[in-house]
């Protein structure tokens, strides 16, 4: 995924309309919106063909639907005239009615109670690299009334919509090679500088991924190059694909060896997936041995951890936001939180 990418997706949520519907349930059997539009439609056509008309749906699927739906309920909800000019007539039975009239009883007070508030605007947007935390944090955060739409994108995109003013809050991972450090040299990004905050999250575990077939997976990205196994790569910028860049340059150091060499030998090297579940399934499936994950990830997918390292994943925020985030409230911050400036 490229920037270019992420400003399509946010220009695709812009054209997403949200319309919430009640699904009703009789005798614990659920009555679809589609069935009740049926419903509707008999009732203020009076007949299935002109009921199949006003709907834009052929004769047979308003007759399968109706047909279906009062096999299920044990009810009959339509009345049937054969014959006529129009197809012979239609009309809803009492039961059709009061199920009818139930429907647009509770769609009419969910629009009163929702007073015109659009569901689908989220009051900050949150980009960046896929962690079950950030999941727990946006869940938190909307119980404490504040809902967020989190785009998992990785690292390097988040800052890239952080940038273009496409989210509010980029979640990042992204070591600095130079200082060893995570994430505080994002702050000195002439894009950024003077706009946004660091604050400082919580550490995960990174490491190697194997497919459980693997007998005695090494533990070392050496070891992978030197037994040959394939590699699940992560897509160049995500703070994955940048740790496993800083490995791989360490350990041809270690070995006295060119990192082009070690590149070249290291099978896969040059695949690149999304996000962590993609390149873990990759791994679940046999398409690849290996992968540097994190190791939640790893075990929802059943592969065997060697862990590596122990990274940072922090919180770019917008300077402005940060007193309207309830962030202290939260279990994962109940400790206070602490900014980089």
């Amino acid at each position: 995924m490229s920037s270019h990418d992420i400003a399509s997706v946010f220009d695709l949520l812009g054209k997403v309309s949200v319309e919430l519907v009640p699904l009703l349930r009789v005798n614990g059997h659920a009555v679809t919106l589609r069935e009740i539009l049926v419903l509707d439609a008999v009732s203020k056509a009076g007949s299935l063909k002109r009921a199949a008309l006003l709907l834009g749906v052929d004769y047979r699927t308003v007759w399968n639907t109706i047909d279906a739906l009062e096999k299920t309920l044990g009810l009959r909800l339509v009345g049937r005239e054969a014959g006529g000019a129009g197809g012979g007539g239609a009309h809803l039975t009492l039961f059709g009615e009061a199920l009818l009239a139930k429907a647009k009883l509770v769609q009419a007070r969910l629009a009163s109670l929702l007073g015109g508030v659009d569901v689908g605007r989220p009051d900050v947007i949150i980009a960046g690299s896929d962690c079950e935390v950030m999941d727990r944090l946006v869940t938190e955060l909307a119980e404490k009334g504040v809902y967020a739409l989190y785009l998992k994108v990785g690292s390097t995109l988040g800052v890239e919509a952080l940038k273009k003013g496409l989210c509010q809050v980029a979640g990042v991972h992204i070591l600095d090679p130079k200082t060893g450090k995570y994430n505080e040299h994002l702050l000195s990004d002439p894009e950024l500088r003077g706009r946004v905050v660091l604050v400082k999250g919580w550490k995960r575990v990174q490491g190697l991924a194997f497919n459980p077939r693997i007998p005695d997976p090494p533990g070392s990205l050496a070891g992978v190059v030197e037994r040959g196994l394939t590699v699940a790569n992560r897509v160049k910028g995500s703070g994955t694909r940048i740790l496993l860049e800083y490995l791989l340059e360490r350990t041809a150091k270690e070995r006295g060896v060119p990192l082009s060499t070690l590149k070249r030998r290291l099978k896969g090297y040059d695949t690149e997936y999304t996000t962590h579940d993609e390149a873990a399934s990759a791994v679940a499936a046999g398409r690849a041995d290996v992968t540097l994950t994190v190791e939640w990830v790893a075990r929802r997918h059943g592969l065997v951890f060697r862990p590596l390292v122990t990274e940072e994943y922090d919180l770019l925020v917008e300077r402005g936001l940060l007193d309207r985030l309830p962030l202290r409230e939260t279990t994962i911050f109940k400790g206070g939180i602490t900014v980089v400036q």
